[in-house]
């Protein structure tokens, strides 16, 4: 079936997503192991390129069964499992290495969510990709760049900078992958029903912008 015009951008923002991750994985394992070699702390590096590894997955799934393959539901439930998984990375590489007197106070409570959410979605059987599971996922999805927004607000000068920026491109990104076409047809199929296209590849130019905000970001304030 031809694609519209919608679907054809939609594949274009996937594969320049796909580009931009790749991209920040390969600069943070390689800084990654500059910093062991000269002995410094590469702590944090090296959780942003487990996450980012992670997306790519993720990313790689999403692309496949939207345009060259037909996925099996389960699979679905699998890289969802996985998303949160690697949310839980980053909250936890931010407590180990940034927020140290927090006591991983919100890795615990991240945690719980997760197994929260896990537990419900099986003892129900509604899964974790159509509400009201997808609704209860976001509150962990958008923890993340809330974290972010906090330690700009606690820290200063390049230091906040960078935090807010940061935040600001885990929020696009998080939110593009959130409110995917796919999901927003569960979610608000009347709001989709406005302008099919629009939706089509409006969040994933989404996660564009913010995987362009995290590289900027990145290659400008961390050394």
């Amino acid at each position: 079936m031809m694609q519209t015009w919608g679907e054809s951008l939609e594949m274009i923002f996937w594969i320049i997503s796909q580009v931009l991750t790749v991209t920040i994985m390969g600069l943070l394992f390689y800084k990654y192991a500059k910093k062991k070699k000269e002995g410094t702390d590469a702590r944090f590096d090296l959780g942003l390129a487990i996450f980012f590894a992670m997306s790519f997955v993720i990313y790689t799934y999403y692309l496949s069964c939207t345009f060259f393959i037909s996925c099996d539901p389960l699979f679905g439930e699998i890289v969802v499992i996985v998303s949160m998984i690697s949310l839980l990375v980053m909250v936890f590489t931010i407590e180990h290495v940034v927020l140290t007197k927090n006591r991983y106070i919100m890795t615990i409570i991240y945690l719980i969510d997760i197994v929260a959410v896990l537990v419900i979605g099986i003892i129900t059987g509604l899964g974790f990709l159509v509400p009201p599971m997808s609704l209860l996922t976001m509150a962990l999805i958008f923890l993340l760049p809330l974290l972010y927004f906090y330690l700009a607000i606690k820290s200063s000068g390049e230091a906040r900078i960078r935090s807010f920026l940061f935040g600001i491109g885990f929020l696009f990104a998080l939110v593009g992958g959130t409110f995917r076409y796919e999901i927003l047809k569960l979610v608000a199929p009347a709001l989709v029903a406005i302008n099919d296209d629009l939706f089509h590849f409006g969040p994933i130019l989404a996660i564009c912008i913010g995987l362009g905000i995290i590289l900027y970001t990145y290659v400008k304030y961390f050394d």
